[in-house]
């Protein structure tokens, strides 16, 4: 018997040991995309600016749209 539990002890370490690796891994997956959105977003809000001062001043200087 002590080999078996010895057996059984190891592969729940193993699987636990799995299961905090795959979610430490997706964690920095997800901080990744969180920082492109935040990125997005930025960018966003400044076209934004931009087309709130042509709005102001008349003028459409955006010459790439």
């Amino acid at each position: 018997m002590g080999l078996e539990m010895w057996v059984i002890i190891a592969i729940i370490a193993v699987l636990f040991i799995g299961k905090l690796l795959f979610s430490s891994s997706q964690t920095k997956g997800n901080s990744k995309k969180d920082k492109e959105d935040k990125e997005s977003e930025k960018l966003d809000e400044e076209l934004e600016d931009y087309d709130y001062l042509d709005d102001i001043t008349g003028r459409d200087d955006k010459w790439w749209i």
